[in-house]
């Protein structure tokens, strides 16, 4: 043993990549070392969470303990696969131990038989706040050999490495601020990937982009074998930074020690960050696939329908009508095929594409399913052509940093602005979702010329806008919700002693406008309530109507007006009519040039901003 431990530090093994890869381990502030995982069950030394030597040691020692007698007991190592088998690469140990069969490991590991893996991204949803910014997690491809039973392997059937946060709450503001506090314990799962696709692309709409890794035979297996070893331990999780997209980075360089992927992030882990991160090591990336979500096939499937056919399909999805049934015999058998396949794909996105359903929706299902039975099994139907929308690491970055120029009718000013991410509606949607914006942690900065005062003119906590267009078949309403601290420009008060926090959110609908591309017209009804000492009693509510126009005139020049009225009739009552108009050119992927021109009751305003992406 202690001839083990001097081998081990001849050869400096505890500050090997390997070795800090496999416990986590990463530089901290004033240089010193310190592992991102919290669970006390997964080190062996008592000081392993910061010293690696130590548990290089303590890992060493433990490899000799006796063989327990008792089967649901884990030797050390069977329950340290990753450590083992890369200690005994580097020490020889397997010449000094006796046999041991790890017979709960490896049957774990020859479900999964590793042979590949992809990192897939999962896209925007902001209807859930742990998803808003995407998702990431690992797929493990199966060897095509007889080890898993099939010839010809289903990616369906391939198994999954995802890191989330253990979280009882559904109340998105409870989980996003104890999230930003590092309150819920993380870990690490692993589910078949087809429960991850009836997940993302068929409950939530949400599209799949799996990006194949080049990641050698023996990486991937040391990642299943680590993965065995993170099983029973925690991580911290946090919102903004330690979330389930960073973590999947200190997984690859366990894989591939030579990979500097999770060093870079320290205040922010956006998903597509890590995603572009990934993108840049050079030959790591060797394939994307595009795997659109169920809405999307059903979208395309109905739109080459004609109005005729489109309005049967509907019926034969919403109602137990047999008269729709005799109206289909007067179509082709090609095209009976076509209307019945988008009527079923209907009956499953409305019902949810959950297993059990109301009996009505059986009765429907099982209607359509011997409907389409009846056709004859030689007719093949052609399946609809989907556009491929821009790959998410093809968008602009997510950070923001700028310089604004700008005039009221009282004094000329400039501005600072900065934001933390991700997108707005003056953006180039490409790589997002069009109809889409989410701000967080933005500010403005003002300094005026006249009298000399720097201030904020306005802060975001978050600002998340969903435009979902109202069409056939497709019903979602669209919605608003913000946080800030501004000014009350609406009042003739004192700039200085203006500000206010306050919160704001409504709900409405979303038309597309088909001239001009990209373009999105929406009516929301708001509420408002803001709390300062600028306010009568300190603080006012409100509710009034905002309507919008944003759009895209070229590729590179997007526009964006919205007028809004507020009656606050609680509080400090007074009523606040806004108009904005916006012009945004992007001079380069990442630079953009934008204009405003803003009046609040008797206050108006106009400014230009130069914002480079980061």
């Amino acid at each position: 043993m202690e001839r083990l431990i001097h081998q081990a530090q001849e050869k400096n093994l505890s500050k090997h990549p390997q070795w800090r890869a496999l416990l986590h381990f990463r530089s901290q502030y004033f240089g010193k070392d310190q592992s991102d995982i919290d669970g006390p069950n997964f080190f062996l030394s008592s000081q392993g969470k910061t010293d690696a030597q130590a548990e290089l040691e303590a890992t060493l020692g433990s490899f000799f303990e006796p063989i327990p007698q008792d089967l649901e007991k884990q030797h050390p190592r069977c329950k340290y696969p990753a450590r083992y088998a890369w200690l005994n690469e580097q020490l020889n140990l397997d010449s000094s131990l006796p046999p041991l069969v790890c017979e709960r490991f490896q049957s774990w590991r020859k479900k999964l038989n590793p042979g590949s893996l992809s990192l897939v991204f999962s896209s925007y949803y902001l209807n859930n706040p742990a998803s808003m910014y995407g998702h990431t997690f690992l797929r493990v491809g199966k060897k095509n050999d007889q080890e898993s039973g099939d010839i010809v392997a289903t990616p369906l059937l391939d198994y999954t490495v995802n890191f989330a946060a253990r979280t009882n709450t559904k109340n998105g503001i409870a989980f996003a601020v104890r999230g930003l506090m590092g309150g819920y314990p993380g870990d690490f799962t692993s589910l078949p990937y087809y429960m991850k696709v009836q997940q993302y692309n068929n409950l939530e709409s949400r599209d799949l982009w799996e990006y194949t890794l080049n990641i050698s035979t023996d990486g991937v297996e040391r990642l299943v074998a680590h993965l065995w070893e993170m099983g029973p331990t925690t991580i911290a999780y946090y919102f903004l930074n330690k979330n389930c997209s960073y973590q999947l980075l200190p997984m690859l360089e366990v894989a591939d020690p030579t990979l500097r992927l999770s060093s870079s992030f320290r205040f922010r882990a956006i998903p597509v960050d890590t995603l572009n991160k990934v993108m840049d090591q050079k030959g790591l990336v060797t394939g994307v696939v595009y795997r659109p979500s169920a809405l999307q096939k059903m979208i395309a499937a109905r739109d080459r329908l004609s109005s005729d056919e489109k309005k049967l399909a509907w019926n034969l999805a919403t109602q137990n009508s047999e008269s729709d049934a005799l109206v289909l015999k007067k179509f082709s058998v090609d095209r009976k095929k076509m209307i019945l396949a988008a009527a079923y794909d209907l009956l499953r996105y409305r019902s949810g594409y959950y297993r059990n359903q109301p009996t009505e929706v059986q009765e429907r299902e099982h209607r359509l399913l011997l409907l389409l039975n009846s056709l004859p099994p030689d007719i093949s139907m052609v399946p609809p052509a989907i556009p491929k929308p821009t790959a998410p690491h093809e968008g602009h970055k997510t950070g923001r940093v700028g310089l604004a120029l700008g005039l009221d009718r009282e004094t000329a000013f400039q501005e600072i602005v900065l934001r933390g991410a991700l997108h707005n509606l003056e953006e180039d949607p490409k790589g997002y979702v069009n109809g889409s914006q989410l701000e967080m942690l933005s500010a403005r900065v003002r300094y005026e010329n006249d009298s000399s005062h720097l201030f904020v003119e306005e802060a975001l906590g978050i600002h998340v806008k969903s435009l979902a267009p109202w069409e056939a078949w497709v019903h979602k309403p669209s919605w608003q919700f913000k946080i800030q601290y501004a000014r009350a420009r609406d009042l003739d008060e004192n700039v200085l002693g203006s500000g206010f926090a306050g919160v704001a959110g409504g709900s409405g609908v979303t038309f597309r406008f088909p001239w001009i591309q990209e373009s999105l017209v929406y009516g929301l009804i708001e509420m408002d309530g803001s709390i300062g000492s600028v306010f009568r009693d300190g603080y006012r509510l409100g509710l009034g109507p905002l309507v919008g126009w944003v759009g895209a005139i070229t590729r590179q020049w997007r526009f964006h007006v919205l007028a809004g009225s507020m009656r606050y009739g609680v509080g400090n009552i007074s009523s606040a009519n806004k108009l904005q108009m916006v012009q945004s050119f992007q001079l380069k992927k990442d630079l953009e040039l934008r204009g405003v021109y803003e009046r609040v009751n008797h206050h108006r305003e106009g400014r230009v901003v130069l914002q480079q992406g980061f």
